[in-house]
């Protein structure tokens, strides 16, 4: 039976249940550029300081939906008969693009878009109004990451991007692909932004851009360090391991 199996493994053989977790596939050639801009990494703080991320901005983009989600597996109603509960979702349901970008002393943005990012959107909708939030000292010392998306990649985008930032573009050629895993944007932000966001349900496009403004203004300089110390350790983590997942390790 299957109580008398679970015993065998739990008790006997002393086996526990873990979970499996999902992460980004990883190509054969993506674990040297991974090593490559982890080893430029710890350069870069070490010949700048730690304070240079302070003026480094990692960016992202992402969709928020009305209604956030449900999640079917983990969703339940307690009844002494089976409700047969439904939940009605629209076929295309209303949603609001967020850009956002974090360095370890604040967050600029949401900036938020309604069509599908090309390199016109970016450069106007995106790059314009990120740029105008720059201070003096950041329009000339700040460093600015982005992933290898083709509308950041593409030529009106990077040359906008070099008139700006010049040498200090972390970019394609220095940005391992398919490493969510390092942007704090990624490992952080989204997870943190909607678990938050959807508590309330926002019935429209209005209330959501409130609550994902609100949540922003909420992220403490206190949690950005701390956001940053662990990017510190997932680059050691990630030298390591040569590359590879690291995520069992943090």
């Amino acid at each position: 039976s299957v109580y008398t199996a679970h015993k065998a493994v739990s008790k006997e053989l002393n086996l526990h249940p873990y979970k499996v977790s999902v992460v980004h596939e990883l190509k054969d050639v993506d674990h040297d550029k991974r090593v490559n801009y982890c080893e430029w990494f710890n350069r870069f703080i070490n010949s700048h300081g730690i304070e240079v991320l302070d003026r480094t901005f990692f960016t992202d983009e992402a969709w928020f939906h009305i209604g956030g989600y449900v999640h079917s597996q983990t969703s339940r109603i307690w009844s002494s008969e089976n409700p047969l509960a439904i939940r009605e979702r629209e076929l295309y349901p209303a949603k609001i693009g967020v850009w956002i970008t974090i360095s370890r002393s604040r967050i600029i943005g949401p900036i938020f878009y309604n069509e599908t990012v090309n390199s016109e959107v970016y450069c106007n909708d995106i790059l314009f109004p990120f740029i105008s939030e720059l201070n003096e000292t950041e329009v000339t010392s700040a460093f600015f990451q982005q992933d290898n998306a083709t509308a950041h990649t593409a030529n009106r985008s990077m040359v906008l991007l070099n008139e700006i930032f010049g040498e200090r573009l972390i970019s394609k050629g220095l940005w391992p692909p398919r490493s969510p895993d390092l942007t704090p944007t990624d490992y952080f932000f989204w997870g943190a932004a909607k678990s938050v966001v959807y508590k309330d349900n926002p019935k429209t496009i209005e209330d959501l851009k409130y609550a994902i403004t609100t949540f922003v203004k909420s992220v403490s300089n206190e949690t950005l360090i701390k956001v940053f110390d662990n990017m510190r350790k997932r680059v050691d983590l990630r030298l390591q391991v040569r590359g590879n997942h690291f995520q069992h390790l943090l």
